[in-house]
């Protein structure tokens, strides 16, 4: 910490040094060097910006010296403002080319009277798509370098307008804190000094950071939305403390231990299957399964939500009914199952399922279902499922509604260990088979019986 902060404060006395030798041309200018204007002014901007990024690093690592380092940005301004002022004044005539460039940035014309306050202030301001602050700490840092960037660097740009950018872009309780600040250009080096030291400590903000990721909500389903949301938050937090320069790069343990507690249970059991194989937890593995599984749950979502003849449509049309009165038609009830993988973007969907192919698979009592006038064209389309497919459905369902109930005991088993001593199933040996389903253990293997009788699924009652 202390060798960044020297290293910081070298490159800020630097920086001012170089603005005051480009000062002293100021001083001793003749019209012989007009020449050197143009290398002096692109000069001047180079120094001034590394000025800026010194100094603002200064203030992260030296909370004592936020003062000190607020005071030498505002001496610094102002040098800035006088040297860079003189320079345009004798700088050679611009060609047209240059004159057209200049009427396409300067959208502002102001009259001021001698206290710096706009007499007949007539100002358009240029279109510049800005980041808003609320006053979210873990919002600051973005909001900071941006507007450094765009505005506050922007020497064409004259005080008065960086102070009405930077009013427009306060929001919420931040926005009121500055809502009578007089449109000046005094004010805006008052404001934005205001502003750095009420936020730019890098101490709160690091806390902040901390605090907001263990609060983050735990996704309590396999929500494709919370789930997305949970990561882009959660890695949003730990890059805000990547900038502070705070070691994140050593913190696999912690990190994934803090992302997996907030999953849920189907999340963390595709976890432990896919890092069957690893040695240890990393976060930034997580982090890629993470974004690639809510890719796949919002690929799946948006299939199962195309085109009229798709088996999730078909199959939650299928409400019970009353009875049908004499003289209507009626259709049996169909359940299109053989894709229904692609629903594992639902939560508890499968429970759903279950039921509806409990009822579908009594083909010699099948039930009757009235179906409403709007539904008639739909469901006569409907083609009968067959034997084969009702029994190729049977496996996904499994798979599906398994580790809703089953979480832990398919956690141990794939890690080659007993299921607890508390389990429901511990007297039934269960194993997973090699289709990945749950299944009844025991001593009838030399049977002369079929292997589902042997072995059955387990289910939930």
């Amino acid at each position: 910490m202390e060798k960044k902060l020297k290293s910081a404060q070298l490159k800020r006395h630097q920086a001012v040094e170089l603005v005051k030798s480009i000062e002293q041309f100021t001083i001793g200018y003749i019209e012989e060097n007009a020449s050197e204007i143009p290398v002096c002014l692109e000069q001047l901007e180079r120094y001034y910006e590394d000025f800026i990024h010194a100094n603002a690093k200064v203030m992260e690592l030296e909370e004592e010296a936020t003062d000190a380092s607020v005071t030498e940005r505002c001496d610094m301004d102002t040098q800035y403002r006088h040297v860079k002022g003189f320079l345009l004044r004798k700088q050679p005539p611009p060609t047209a080319a240059q004159n057209m460039s200049n009427e396409s940035m300067l959208l502002a014309s102001s009259t001021l009277n001698s206290s710096g306050r706009s007499g007949a202030v007539n100002l358009r301001l240029p279109k510049i798509e800005l980041p808003t602050f609320d006053g979210d700490s873990t919002k600051w840092l973005t909001f900071r370098d941006r507007f450094v960037g765009m505005i506050d660097s922007a020497s064409e740009i004259p005080n008065i307008m960086k102070l009405q950018y930077l009013l427009s872009s306060l929001k919420g309780e931040v926005g009121l804190l500055f809502e009578h600040t007089t449109l000046t250009a005094g004010n805006y080096e008052v404001t934005w000094a205001a502003l750095l030291k009420r936020f730019d400590n890098p101490r709160t903000l690091i806390r902040e950071y901390y605090r907001k990721i263990h609060h983050l909500p735990t996704v309590s389903c396999d929500n494709m939305d919370d789930l997305a949301l949970l990561v882009d938050e959660f890695t949003r937090h730990v890059n805000g403390l990547k900038k502070l320069d705070e070691p994140v790069g050593t913190w696999d343990t912690p990190l994934a231990n803090l992302l997996l507690m907030k999953l849920d249970l189907s999340t963390i059991l595709a976890w432990e299957n896919h890092s069957a194989q690893y040695k240890k937890d990393k976060y930034k593995e997580i982090v890629d399964f993470l974004q690639d599984r809510v890719r796949i749950l919002k690929s799946s979502r948006e299939f199962s939500n195309n085109g009229d003849g798709s088996a999730i449509e078909r199959l939650l049309l299928m409400k019970d009914q009353p009875a049908m009165k004499d003289g209507e038609a009626d259709i049996e009830e169909q359940l299109a199952v053989s894709h229904i993988v692609t629903t594992s973007t639902m939560c508890d969907f499968s429970n759903i399922l279950f039921a509806k192919y409990s009822r579908a698979s009594k083909a010699s009592s099948c039930k009757r279902v009235k179906v409403k006038a709007d539904m008639k064209t739909l469901l006569h389309s409907v083609p009968p499922l067959t034997a084969e497919e009702l029994q190729q459905a049977e496996l996904p369902l499994c798979q599906l509604a398994q580790p809703e109930s089953f979480a832990e005991e398919l956690v141990d088993l794939q890690r080659g260990k007993q299921v607890s001593a508390r389990s429901k199933l511990k007297w039934l040996s269960p194993y997973i088979d090699a289709q990945g389903v749950l299944r009844v253990g025991g001593r009838l293997g030399n049977a002369n019986i079929t292997e589902a009788t042997k072995h059955p699924t387990v289910l939930a009652a």
